[in-house]
């Protein structure tokens, strides 16, 4: 025997006499409502953040590498120019490595930068983390104040500059700039400048290639 349904007695076929199965108007739903309920899926969901990152961490060893192994790159400064070069490559490579290890996932250029953005900041880091130990060897390993020096010539300039657009320095500043607190602070401005760079010019590049990915694929889709 059927059960009721929203108290209404079981339905029978009129031609074959067999009971058919009701159904209760309020568990048919709604299509508009189900779409508004349903959870939007963003471009974060959308990515395999385990595989993105073994192909972001490699590729983020492999920019730094060449920098970290050149000391001298690394106490003149030039560290940052050198993997700002080697960054909009990477990037896309990251990308496209990444796409054709999951060539199910969706891609597109939000997909693209947000993979690069994290490869601009571990290669940021890793820079950063270099110089620092190499500073720290120099002058504890070595005795050497190469780096110091470097740094030195650069606060030395600031008060030229600083005279010639606004006129004369005051003596606080004078005494701020020798410091070793504004030397520390110079040393983390620096480099928090240069991964900032380094993000940015990274996730052009992978918005670009997610992008160029997508459309391929809309191509041989259609």
């Amino acid at each position: 025997m059927l059960a009721r349904v929203d108290g209404a007695a079981p339905s029978f076929c009129w031609n074959c006499g067999l009971p058919q199965l009701t159904v209760s108007p309020g568990a048919i739903a709604d299509p508009e409502t189900t779409q508004e309920a349903a959870p939007q899926r963003s471009a974060a969901e959308d990515i395999d953040w385990r595989a993105a990152l073994r192909v972001v961490g490699l590729a983020s060893l492999v920019g730094a590498a060449p920098v970290i192994l050149t000391p001298g790159s690394l106490v003149s400064g030039n560290s940052s120019g050198l993997v700002l070069l080697l960054t909009p490559v990477l990037s896309m490579v990251c990308v496209s490595v990444y796409y054709r290890s999951r060539p199910r996932r969706k891609i597109s250029g939000s997909i693209g930068a947000r993979i690069a953005a994290v490869l601009g900041l571990l290669m940021g880091c890793w820079v950063a983390f270099g110089t620092g130990v190499a500073g720290f060897v120099l002058r504890y390993g070595y005795r050497s104040t190469a780096m110091d020096e470097k740094i030195t010539q650069v606060t030395q300039q600031l008060p030229l500059q600083m005279a010639g657009t606004s006129g004369p320095v005051a003596p606080e500043i004078l005494h701020m700039l020798t410091m070793p607190e504004f030397r520390a602070g110079y040393f983390l401005a620096g480099h928090s400048l240069t991964i900032l760079i380094l993000v940015a010019v990274a996730s052009l590049c992978g918005r670009i290639a997610g992008a160029l990915l997508h459309a391929r694929r809309m191509r041989h889709v259609a």
